[in-house]
């Protein structure tokens, strides 16, 4: 909960309280009188200075801010049935006051709405001016159902002209004679809580229903690519073509049109766009129809495209673009029609996501036992968008190279990409849009799902790729890193501004509420995990949920089970964090039995661990599942509690002997790290020199990841966590691979401008090169997975000096440099082909990639050669290519990826940490209030700071920049990784280096 200081009231004497009288002794007067006068001499020194200037809490001239106004008027608490029916609007649930002090909040300095009335019916019109004024304008009529007698409308507005004289209220219906209030002036906005407030000389009675219409109008420009935005490309002759787009999630609907921009503030929506005759408009529902219309200074008649009713939804899930685009249409075998729009030129790149996306929804409807309730499915390749996609309710809209795959061009990785991002937003179909939560701190409902059914739409479609095992290697190895640090949060967290909530997008709410959504359905199993998500959506379609919901529905299908979900996941999603399971075992005994006990995991113990947020003594409901050598039962393993109240279990282990290994975490289901006694790890590391494959890819994966891990944390022998790293050598799988490349690439950035370094790299050269050698045969023929194993391998031996791999991948670059005209270079090499020949190369090789970039139509190809270009190993290169970023040369979508991409070079992550200081206002303006850049971007241009010198640096530039946006928290995790890298290199540095010394030597 959010804490607020400030100053107490003075007490009165008990009868000043009693008579309602309040008096000042004379001396307080005089001093109040002084203060008064004071105030009076600041304000107009202050009016003075900032009369240029525009009203700060509106783009409509000439309002001023009202007297506050009472709220509400004595009256009846409205009955316990209509609360029931709006979900969050009741009082118990409307949030704490921010001020502790006597005077209360004027209802529009609260940041939530008050709760007084819910929309039931937006009717929006809206015109686009694409091409010649780039603006749209419209009007919003929103019909009002009042639950609580009000003098006050308050809905969001953000950035918008509001239309003087345009504002009106009606009544639709009559309730015991009912008197209809007035205006008592012009509706205005707070920009404090992004507000448009409605003052009126009456009272709107509760039970009664209204009509409210108002008039707005803004630029439509890029302005981060949120609300209502213009997008543009480039057509094969090189002219410029535009689109108008929405991404409004999660709080940016209000930047499009006046609305109640919260979840739980569900309405239907008749849509209306009227556009230039040279475009098409598409809407979540489908078009009803078109026909022409005559605008003001219209020079031929314009189109408007009128759209059916949708169903009851959140405002974040309202789409709507007007383009010239083409498409192509299937029906599914549920009857829906899914159709991809992209630019003409892209037209061939479709067919891969409209084949799965059918087959996906198809099966989404069986899985979740509702069937998708919409008669469509549109998908939008957008050339411009800030994320990877949007869910949209029945229009799904992606950035290009996350749903066009060109054969020949874009590579395997490119297709996994294309068909998991595909998956992940029609999941969000049931999860987010059927089902809604009803506020921000619950967004984990819809995207720890999402990215959990993700996995499981990928399987369907593609059953031989893996997606289980591949889910510990990306998803649960990434939440686990975050979530190491006190600087993390739990998953359920309180929000109530913007940034509170875009902060929100983050990787606990995607990816740790994945993991262990993953770890409920391991432990409850498929038939009962099922069934729990169908009563979800089966209770809760067209409404909101919250978490609790949620357990609920999947005790009830325990039916009967004495395992209370409520109690086990408060435990995970209450408090951040997450345990280390301690095994140890008996040898002594015939039948070794094993112990286990738990405590938190910290990447850093010496860290301090005070945060704002409440923890439950960081103990957790932990399941364990186990198997023997002797056993190895992988299929169904026994399952074990370990309980929070418990100091630990103890388990007899039947049929094993002392010289067999013990394993924990069967398949790294559960969201916890192991740590073994001395002599088990050495068992599991003989097993995996002698036979790896006798032990689960996933479990390989996480001994890899939880060994090194530990051994950072300094809770096992660092000389362990190697000697286990030396079994790489014979490892021939993608996601072992995958882990290891990740924990080492840490080890690899602390010692990178060390003298240890060249150790480092002989030992990492030797270990891949079997890999490389190995992966080479692999041809296009190849399985899916052993594709990304071998993108894997050249990546690593290249990365680390293999000559082999360096002289091949520079040949091939330069012969595409003598054919510029035809690229020879498989699509699935292309990544280290291109990032080597530029490290190796000079300017020629640099500009010559650059051109391929700007002339490229490919969206995957394009994305590739971005990264590629930060390779250079040139400094006075890499500052040019940093230079595009504010000079407009580089997309806004991709401004922060390319600073991201130098930072990760070690050449350039000094200028790039500089070049974001010298640029701060750029980066906090573009990205300071969106979604995932800004903290990514801090983290990354931070993450190989591991001196006092940068510490104090990085410390200073926060207290020089205390307006930080969406970065507020990234911050933080930056100072603490800082000093987390600090501890490793005073710790551990030399250490290493001695091991690497004596296993080069052997």
């Amino acid at each position: 909960m959010l804490k607020f200081d400030f100053l107490e009231n003075e007490r009165l004497p008990d009868e000043q309280i009693r008579s309602g009288k309040r008096y000042l002794s004379k001396s307080k007067a005089i001093v109040v009188v002084v203060l008064f006068v004071l105030a009076i001499v600041i304000v107009g020194l202050l009016c003075g200075l900032l009369a240029e200037k525009k009203a700060c809490h509106t783009r409509y001239t000439g309002v001023t801010y009202p007297p506050y106004a009472t709220h509400h008027q004595p009256t009846q608490e409205p009955t316990k049935d209509i609360y029931e029916r709006t979900t969050h609007l009741t009082p118990t649930s409307r949030p704490p006051p921010i001020s502790t002090s006597q005077a209360p909040l004027a209802p529009w300095e609260e940041p939530r709405l008050p709760g007084d009335l819910k929309p039931i019916h937006y009717e929006l019109d809206i015109q686009i001016d694409i091409d010649h004024r780039q603006w749209f304008n419209g009007t919003v009529t929103v019909s009002i159902r009042c639950l609580r007698n009000t003098n006050i409308i308050i809905m969001h507005s953000k950035q918008l002209d509001l239309i003087p004289g345009s504002a009106s209220l009606e009544m639709l219906s009559r309730n015991g004679g009912s008197v209809l209030p007035r205006l008592s002036k012009e509706p205005w906005t707070y920009l404090g809580n992004q507000y448009l407030v409605v003052e009126l000389d009456g009272w709107l009675v509760q039970g009664e229903e209204y009509l409210f219409k108002i008039g707005f109008g803004a630029e439509l420009v890029d302005q981060g690519l949120v609300g209502l935005f213009r997008s543009s490309y480039k057509t094969v002759t090189g002219e410029t073509r535009y689109l108008a787009t929405t991404f409004f999630a999660p709080t940016n609907a209000r930047m499009a049109f006046p609305c109640f921009d919260e979840p739980a503030m569900k309405a239907t929506y008749d849509i209306a766009i009227v556009h230039q005759p040279d475009y098409v408009a598409i809407s979540n529902m489908p078009v009803m129809e078109v026909e022409n219309v005559t605008v003001e200074d219209g020079e031929r008649p314009w189109l408007m495209s009128t759209f059916q009713r949708t169903k009851p939804m959140s405002s974040y899930t309202i789409c709507y673009v007007v383009c010239d685009f083409e498409k192509e249409t299937g029906v599914t075998a549920g009857n829906i029609e899914f159709t991809i729009w992209a630019r003409k030129e892209a037209m061939s790149s479709v067919h891969y996501a409209l084949d799965k996306g059918g087959n996906i929804l198809d099966y989404y409807n069986f899985y979740f036992s509702t069937e998708y309730p919409l008669p469509k499915m549109d998908t939008v390749a957008i050339p411009d968008y800030g994320v990877g996609a949007m869910e949209n309710w029945g229009l799904l809209t992606f950035r290009e190279y996350y749903l066009l795959y060109t054969p020949g061009t874009s590579s395997r990785s490119d297709l996994q990409h294309i068909t998991y991002v595909m998956a992940h937003e029609l999941a969000h179909q049931w999860f987010g849009n059927l089902v809604s939560f009803e506020w921000w701190n619950d967004l984990w409902l819809k995207e720890g799902f999402a990215t959990y059914a993700g996995n499981i739409g990928c399987d369907v479609v593609q059953p031989d790729w893996g997606m289980t095992d591949q889910f510990t290697a990306k998803e649960m190895f990434k939440s686990l890193q975050e979530d190491a640090s006190p600087s993390s949060r739990p998953i359920i967290v309180d929000v109530f501004t913007a940034d509170d909530i875009n902060q929100q997008y983050d990787v606990i709410v995607y990816d740790k509420a994945a993991s262990i959504i993953r770890m409920i359905h391991d432990f409850l199993g498929e038939e009962t995990f099922r069934r729990g998500l169908q009563l979800y959506v089966e209770r809760y379609q067209y409404g909101n949920a919250v978490n609790t919901d949620l357990w609920n529905c999947f005790t009830d299908a325990l039916n009967g089970s004495t395992i209370d979900v409520k109690e086990v996941m408060d435990t995970w999603t209450l408090q951040m964090g997450y345990p280390t399971v301690y095994v140890t075992r008996d040898y002594s005994l015939v039948n070794p039995a094993f112990s286990a006990k738990q405590s938190r995991f910290l990447i850093d113990p010496e860290a301090n661990t005070t945060t704002q947020y409440d923890d439950l003594g960081y103990t957790w409901y932990i399941p364990i599942r186990y198997t023997t050598k002797g056993e190895a039962n992988f299929d169904s393993p026994p399952l074990q509690w370990l309980t929070p109240n418990s100091s630990g279990v103890t388990t007899p282990i039947l049929g094993s002997s002392a010289d067999e290994w013990l394993l924990v975490n069967i398949n790294a289901y559960g969201y916890y790290r192991v740590n073994y006694d001395e002599h088990n790890w050495q068992l599991l590391i003989s097993q995996l020199l002698s036979n790896r494959e006798a032990i689960p890819i996933s479990n390989r994966a996480e001994l890899i990841g939880d060994a090194l891990n530990l051994a950072r944390a300094g809770d096992l022998d660092y000389t362990i966590a190697l000697n286990l790293t030396r079994y790489l050598s014979d490892e021939r799988e993608y996601v072992p691979w995958l882990t290891a490349t990740k924990v080492l690439g840490y080890i690899n950035l602390m010692l990178s401008r060390a003298s240890a370094f060249g150790a480092f790299q002989r030992y990492m050269s030797r270990l891949v090169e079997p890999f490389y050698r190995d992966a080479g045969l692999y041809n296009s023929e190849s399985n899916h997975l052993q594709q990304l194993a071998r993108v894997v391998a050249e990546q690593e031996a290249c990365n680390y000096g293999n000559r082999d791999c360096i002289t091949r991948a520079t040949s091939m670059f330069a012969s595409w440099m003598r054919n510029d005209s035809y690229n020879t270079i498989p699509p699935d090499q292309k990544k280290h082909v291109y990032c080597t020949a530029i490290a190796m190369g000079g300017e020629t090789e640099w500009s010559f990639a650059f051109d391929k970039y700007e002339s490229t139509l490919v969206a995957s190809e394009r994305a590739l050669l971005l990264q590629s270009l930060a390779c250079a190993k040139q400094p006075w290169i890499l500052s040019k290519y940093l230079g595009m970023i504010t000079d407009g040369v580089i997309r806004s979508q991709d401004a922060d990826s390319v600073l991201e991409y130098v930072a990760k070079n070690p050449i350039g992550y000094d200028l790039a940490w500089r070049f974001f200081q010298n640029n701060w206002d750029f980066f906090r303006k573009t990205y300071g209030s969106t979604l995932f850049h800004f903290a990514d971007l801090i983290k990354k241009v931070t993450a190989y700071f591991n001196t006092e010198l940068q510490l104090r640096e990085l410390e200073d530039f926060i207290l020089q920049h205390p307006d930080q946006g969406t970065g507020a928290r990234a911050f933080v995790q930056a100072v603490q990784q800082t000093k987390a890298n600090i501890r490793w290199v005073r710790r551990y540095r030399e250490k290493v280096h001695a091991w690497l010394q004596q296993e080069n030597e052997g």
